[in-house]
């Protein structure tokens, strides 16, 4: 019996035989069964018994050529093509027609003819019976899961547009129904949805749930800005509104307004009426927004600057801005206590915090800094010493205040609200000066912690007092409270109540000399006292 190695040199042979000389000599394409088509043959029959001289990239060629009896091939491997020459004949009719997977061949025959040869690009490969049997099943697998999946989607987002459309339609709806409401009241203005004077509702909540009033108002005009953000005069329901527009960087200072705002029993007349508050998005950015109450006056400050004042408006400026600052002081409780307010503290009492209405009388905004005095406030927190450093008072530049009472916080608000006296009664008539702000020609323009302390702590120092204001006891009295307001040591500063009710006092006064002063000029001009009986007031100002 013959051995195996014979036997497969004999098979070997007959494949040889059989493959190599039918398609010698002929242009061939062969697609392989459920395979693709992979090699390619160019000769002619006129070369088959001589030498073929092929070009070899092989770097064992001499010359870059061999020469064979064979056929020249080119074949693919890796990307990279590859000329060469077979060995002989047979053996290259054999790998010519072979199947291997890791490379592409194209033989021809004749000399050079491998020079310019390419081998053609790849087809698609058909998956065998078996593979594709299992892929049809791994897809049927794929489709039964991801059909579900697609539905439950689908439904989803119908859900969500739905809702999404409906919201869109409950808005205008919902706010035409205000409207009417509105209307049938007589007016369809903010006035009309949170009265006169009130920061939302009586008991100083917003009437307006956070939705989409950020949306609703029209930005008409930059009017301000400060450490928080901006400031926009804007359009809500037919009236001007002021909307604070707070950087993201801020957004503790607009929850913290927006947290004494919304305290109870907070509404007073001069204290700045609150609205609403929203966040929305705008040019990729959030924004956190607080609208309230708009006065085309603008600041204290600036409403000093535009113009002089006489003694009249000067005590009711004062004298409301103090009701103003007393309403926030002092804590209110009703009843049960169901609805109180506690006793809060502005911590940024300056002339640009304050606001003149159209009346004249002034209201207090700018709550940013503000705290109140309840069981969750947190004594030991940081960034207790902040606010203007021009109205800082001396335990705050001394770093000397006493967070564990309460009451420290508001003896730095008198302080400061002794310097806006101040201001104000620089500009009354007839001694009124330019306008200054308080320590103008003592430090600079934006002075340091360093720079005040050394002012008010270290020389103890205070604005200056116009000599000329000796000549009118109104004046006198307004110098008084001032001292009284900004004495270096808080115990023996005046309280707010005091100096609200002292305030007050003067101005009753005031209008009762200026009755007797009119009934006067009356007289005379009636000519019913002769001009050498002219009868004299006395201008008695002195206030307990």
């Amino acid at each position: 019996m013959m051995s195996l190695k014979v036997k497969v040199v004999l098979l070997f042979s007959v494949i040889i035989i059989v493959l190599g000389d039918p398609i010698a000599n002929k242009y061939n394409r062969t697609t392989q069964d459920k395979g693709t088509e992979r090699k390619e043959w160019v000769g002619n029959g006129d070369d088959n018994d001589k030498m073929n001289t092929c070009y070899c990239d092989d770097p064992r060629c001499s010359d870059r050529t061999c020469q064979t009896e064979g056929p020249c091939f080119v074949y693919i491997l890796d990307g990279e093509r590859i000329r060469s020459c077979t060995d002989a004949e047979q053996s290259g009719n054999l790998l010519c027609h072979s199947n291997a997977e890791a490379s592409r061949f194209i033989c021809c025959t004749g000399d050079y003819c491998n020079e310019n040869l390419t081998p053609p690009p790849l087809p698609q490969q058909q998956p065998a019976m078996g593979m594709a049997e299992e892929s049809s099943s791994q897809n049927i697998t794929i489709i039964t899961i991801a059909i579900p999946i697609m539905a439950v989607m689908l439904v989803g987002g119908l859900l969500l547009f739905y809702r999404w459309h409906r919201n869109r339609k409950r808005g205008p709806s919902s706010l035409m129904s205000e409207n009417r409401l509105l209307e049938e009241e007589g007016s369809g203005s903010v006035r009309k949805v949170f009265g006169d004077q009130s920061s939302g509702s009586g008991s100083g909540q917003a009437k307006l749930v956070t939705r989409t009033v950020g949306k609703e108002v029209h930005l008409i005009e930059k009017i301000g800005n400060g450490r928080f953000g901006d400031v926009w005069r804007g359009k809500w329901l037919g009236d001007d509104v002021a909307v604070k527009i707070f950087t993201s960087l801020e957004e503790t200072s607009w929850r913290q307004e927006m947290d004494i705002y919304n305290t109870g029993m907070l509404s007073h007349e001069n204290i700045l009426v609150f609205h609403a508050s929203d966040t929305i998005g705008r040019f990729s950015c959030t924004q956190n927004l607080l609208i309230v109450q708009y006065h085309p006056n603008g600041s204290l400050y600036d409403y000093l600057q535009r113009s002089d004042i006489d003694m009249e408006e000067m005590l009711m400026l004062a004298s409301t801005a103090a009701a103003g600052i007393s309403h926030l002081h002092y804590e209110i409780k009703q009843g049960t206590g169901t609805h109180e307010k506690p006793s809060i503290a502005h911590r940024d009492i300056k002339s640009k915090n304050i606001l003149v209405k159209l009346s004249g009388e002034c209201c207090i905004g700018d709550l940013g800094h503000a705290i109140k005095n309840t069981k969750e406030w947190d004594r030991g927190r940081e960034r207790l010493w902040i606010g203007t450093k021009r109205y800082m008072a001396p335990e705050l530049l001394a770093k000397t205040l006493n967070p564990a009472h309460f009451e420290s916080f508001r003896c730095a608000d008198v302080y400061a609200f002794g310097l806006v006296l101040w201001e104000i009664a620089r500009r009354a008539r007839p001694y009124c000066d330019d306008y200054r702000v308080p320590f103008w020609d003592m430090v600079p323009a934006d002075p340091s912690l360093e720079e005040m302390k050394a002012v008010v702590v270290d020389r103890q120092q205070r604005p200056a007092i116009p000599n000329n204001w000796s000549q009118e006891q109104l004046m006198l009295e307004m110098e008084k409270l001032m001292r009284g307001c900004w004495a270096q040591h808080p115990s023996n500063r005046l309280n707010i109540l005091r100096v609200k009710k002292n305030l007050q006092a003067l101005r009753s006064h005031n209008e009762q000399m200026m009755e007797k002063r009119e009934k006067l000029t009356g007289k005379i001009l009636d000519g019913s006292t002769t001009t050498n009986s002219v009868v004299t007031t006395s201008s008695n100002y002195t206030i307990s």
